[in-house]
Formats: C-alpha cells, structure tokens, sequence
C-alpha cells in the first residue's frame, strides 16, 4: 500500500522535476537548477577575449570549461539580462554580458520571501 500526501504547491515551484541539474560554476554560489525554477544558467561565450573576461570576474584561474559549465543569472546585472516574452521562454544573456556580481565585491542576494502563506486554521474548539 502507498501512502499519498498532499503535494503543496510551492513544492512544485522549488523543485524542478529534470534529468540533470545545472549549477553555477561560480565560488561560493550554491545555485542549481534542480530547486530553484527562477534562476536562469548560462554557458560560457565563444569568443576567447569574452571568454577570458568572464574567467578573470568568476575568480577561476586554471578553471576547465566545459559545455556543460554554466553560470547563474544573479551574477549579471538586471540591465544585462533579457526577460522571456512569454511564460515558458528562456531568459537571455544581451551581446557581451558579463557577469560582475559576486560575492566578494559585496553583492548579496536577497533572503527568499515566504511564495505561500499558510492559513491559520479557527477550528480548534
């Protein structure tokens, strides 16, 4: 027999159902995709002087790229992202984007807010 519980909806908001999960390659960033649905992650540019900018911000020296190293949207700047025009689309990085905040050049993210608030219940007589 299994046991079925109810499934809140926050839970589906935080928790992304994928075969992968991406992560940010940026120190002392713990971001991933897998519980986090609003974050946007995004590969390293091709062009090697792009490419070389965004290794010296990230603070990565000796740092192997890969196609699959991703950095999230909280180290770009809000005027360097592009908003989806549609509910299901991919945020977007503009030409020549860099990422420049991090941690260690003051840059905090801001504590998460309560998405659902719970109900009090009157029903306890």
């Amino acid at each position: 027999m299994s046991i079925k519980r109810k499934v809140f909806k926050t839970e589906h908001f935080q928790k992304q159902e994928k075969k992968y999960s991406e992560h940010c390659c940026v120190p002392l960033c713990s971001a991933s995709a897998k519980f986090n649905g609003i974050l946007s992650f995004h590969g390293f540019p091709t062009h090697s002087d792009l490419r070389r900018q965004w290794l010296v911000n990230i603070r990565r020296d000796h740092f192997t790229i890969t196609s699959h190293t991703r950095v999230c949207s909280r180290h770009f700047a809000s005027d360097q992202l592009i908003e989806p025009t549609t509910l299901d689309g991919r945020r977007r990085l503009i030409k020549g984007a860099v990422p420049t905040l991090f941690e260690w050049n003051g840059f905090k993210v801001e504590p998460r807010g309560v998405v659902f608030g719970r109900e009090r219940s009157n029903a306890l007589n």
